[in-house]
């Protein structure tokens, strides 16, 4: 065991992962963590049909918060009954339980009523509680593969899902995988604003590639995978009640990169969702919102990732001749970087010994995913409003 997971384990992972230790787990090669919270059964029903699914082990964390609306503890209440009444009780722990269901084990881990999660916690603690344990247990032995997969109830998992260990050579070093995806289903509105804000996150993921970024990716929580050293090395799932797959992939991007499994696709439905504050169900619910009153979709001017590739290739302009180098960039460019806190930035880094490719490191760090959303959102603020989209592939 490394240090840093020796560390992560003992002071800083939930602990239930030391519940799951103690249950007698068959071993498996692969372990999916998902949270559910206002579920039905139908999407346990069909990861047990996965063709993997003896090999799976999966780690279920049922939840709902302290301020939950009603009928979504109604909903959790109905679906453990459901499940306890298909499934095995093989060994219990407090609050997780080791079920069988057909082929499929299952962890569940009940964070409901009096072991509600915080509020301003949700979705994040409830994915952390579940890859804590996932963690714990590769590094037990119970789970082979190094990999933990996270995804959703709403998620449909492709026959090749499992396939990262296969024909890849990237794969024994990224920190991180994304998956290819596609949302399927849904009412006709629905439907049409779901394909327009995947049409923006697929854009999002091209432009920032060929902005020459790091954190080019698209950041879903039903659709990656991470390696459970590097997983433990940042720290693990942020507990926010959103964009917790965000900032953990904003932070392991900066240890040994994401890679992206474009023949990996997972099927989304397409639905409304009040689980979490912001992401794709309130997206797509501004979206139809917009569309019932005729207005059209938008999205980032490219000028500006145009800009944004001129400023991540300014580095070793930078190393040279320090915050005059911005110069040759737009003014809003430079005021950009300027509210970002670059001449900070430089005056700390003229304090240390770099050569030009640790300073190409370092200024790669200091201007990640959160840094560069917010200089694509001042430029877009201060000079390129948003266009209209007038097709969607």
């Amino acid at each position: 065991m490394s240090k840093a997971l020796r560390q992560y384990l003992k002071n800083y992972a939930e602990t239930e992962h030391k519940l799951c230790l103690a249950l007698p787990i068959t071993v498996r090669e692969h372990v999916v963590v998902i949270p559910a919270c206002h579920e039905h059964l139908h999407f346990v029903e069909r990861l047990s049909q996965h063709p993997q699914a003896e090999a799976l082990l999966l780690i279920l964390v049922l939840n709902e918060h302290q301020q939950s609306p009603r009928q979504f503890v109604e909903q959790n209440q109905v679906f453990k009954k459901a499940l306890l009444a298909q499934a095995q009780l093989i060994g219990c722990q407090e609050h997780v339980s080791l079920l069988s269901f057909q082929s499929l084990q299952i962890l569940l881990i009940e964070r409901c009523a009096e072991r509600a999660l915080p509020p301003k916690q949700g979705v994040g603690l409830a994915r952390k509680i579940g890859a804590d344990c996932a963690t714990a247990l590769i590094d037990q032995g119970s789970v082979l593969s190094p990999w933990i997969y996270s995804s959703d109830a709403d998620a449909q998992l492709p026959d090749n899902y499992f396939s990262l260990t296969k024909n890849r050579t990237e794969q024994q070093s990224a920190s991180a995988w994304t998956f290819n995806f596609k949302h399927i289903g849904g009412e006709a509105d629905v439907a049409k604003a779901t394909r327009l804000y995947e049409y923006g996150l697929h854009k999002w993921r091209i432009q920032l590639e060929r902005a020459g970024s790091l954190y080019a990716y698209h950041s879903l929580g039903s659709a990656l995978a991470f390696n459970y050293q590097a997983y433990a090395q940042v720290r693990g799932f942020p507990k926010r009640s959103a964009a917790e797959d965000f900032y953990l992939l904003n932070k392991l991007a900066k240890l040994q990169g994401i890679a992206y499994a474009e023949d990996i696709c997972i099927n989304i439905e397409a639905r409304l969702s009040e689980r979490v504050p912001f992401g794709t169900g309130p997206a797509v619910a501004q979206i139809c919102e917009q569309q019932r009153l005729g207005e059209a979709f938008t999205w980032y001017n490219p000028k500006i990732f145009i800009e944004l590739k001129k400023v991540l290739s300014l580095h070793n302009a930078l190393f040279a001749e320090g915050i005059n180098a911005i110069h040759t960039l737009e003014k809003s460019s430079q005021t950009a970087l300027k509210e970002a806190g670059i001449e900070s930035f430089l005056a700390q880094r003229s304090k240390q010994n770099d050569s030009p490719s640790s300073f190409a490191r370092h200024f790669q760090h200091w201007f990640d995913a959160f840094q560069t959303l917010k200089f694509i959102r001042r430029l877009q603020t201060s000079t390129y409003p948003p266009t209209k989209v007038e097709a969607v592939l």
